[in-house]
């Protein structure tokens, strides 16, 4: 698990952290950061699709307006609070009183994990079903093949 922080491999300061303990809170920070991921992505896609479908259209005009159910994707910077946080609160726990770095591995962590739910959630959200076709561009030359001029 500790894989997914890959830039992480060795302790931030060696000669207060030993490696084992480096690589089971590593693994730990693995579990949480899945664990995390999973629900949040979960979460943002849910909401993001009943209020995607509950946005009506009433006039031609309201096709253009800003696409509020959007805005739902800035809960990925819940995520990294989340994980940073968790981070932060379990480092010395771990590694001991006298281990630094803390700030730097949170930062990181919390950094990564909201990348990743932004990511995943924003991908989810183009899947078919999710948003409403009334709301999806199609830009037409990929779905008709230029039939020539018409005389």
């Amino acid at each position: 698990m500790g894989k997914i922080f890959f830039w992480l491999t060795n302790p931030v300061d060696p000669t207060n952290i030993l490696f084992e303990k480096w690589t089971s809170f590593l693994d730990f920070l693995g579990a949480t950061f899945v664990l995390i991921v999973l629900a949040m992505v979960v979460i943002i896609t849910l909401i993001y699709s009943s209020a995607a479908a509950a946005r009506k259209i009433y006039k031609p005009a309201d096709v253009f307006l800003p696409y509020t159910p959007m805005n739902w994707l800035w809960l990925s910077a819940v995520a990294a609070l989340m994980a940073g946080g968790i981070c932060a609160w379990r480092y010395a726990d771990y590694l001991g009183p006298k281990a630094n770095g803390v700030v730097t591995v949170s930062l990181w962590v919390g950094v990564w994990t909201g990348l990743w739910v932004l990511l995943l959630s924003y991908l989810l959200m183009m899947l078919p079903g999710i948003t409403p076709s009334k709301f999806r561009y199609r830009p037409l030359w990929l779905f008709y093949r230029h039939r020539g001029v018409r005389m």
